[in-house]
């Protein structure tokens, strides 16, 4: 009987590492796509008939967070959530890209919308107001009462 040194292979450890990258990665996956919520083509019953999104993207800049928190802060401070729902939406995000064409955007943008009738209005003067909070605050309100009204 000779007594000889295991041979330690390489391959078989090489192999087992993929494999878990691999099942780690299909996880991660998984988990990502059961986390994201579906943005609501309308409105659930009990719910506003008007929408006022905020569209952005994966990258956002101190200005673009801005205009989503003064829209925000517009939105939910002027009405009641049964008369207009504040939802932002990031269009870079799987499922959401249609919403691109569907509004013509060219850039960051707080649209109004009205369930069930394809009616919309996409609010760009946010970007002239991005440097006086009250005047902000005052366009957006108005803009979505005066498309509230117009139903």
């Amino acid at each position: 009987m000779t007594n000889q040194p295991q041979r330690f292979t390489v391959k078989p450890v090489v192999t087992v590492a993929l494999l878990l990258f691999v099942a780690a990665s299909v996880v991660a996956v998984v988990v990502k796509q059961t986390r994201q919520k579906p943005v609501p083509a309308q409105p659930v019953a009990g719910e506003a008939a008007v929408t006022a999104y905020y569209f952005h993207g994966n990258v956002r800049c101190v200005t673009c967070r801005k205009l989503e928190a003064w829209s925000r802060a517009a939105i939910e401070t002027g009405f009641a959530a049964q008369d207009v729902q504040w939802v932002a939406v990031n269009v870079d995000e799987t499922g959401n890209g249609h919403f691109v064409k569907d509004y013509s955007l060219t850039t960051r943008a707080v649209v109004l919308v009205e369930a069930g009738t394809g009616r919309w209005k996409n609010l760009p003067a946010i970007w002239d107001l991005v440097d006086d909070e009250a005047a902000f605050t005052k366009y957006v309100q108005e803009e979505a009462r005066a498309f509230r009204e117009a139903r």
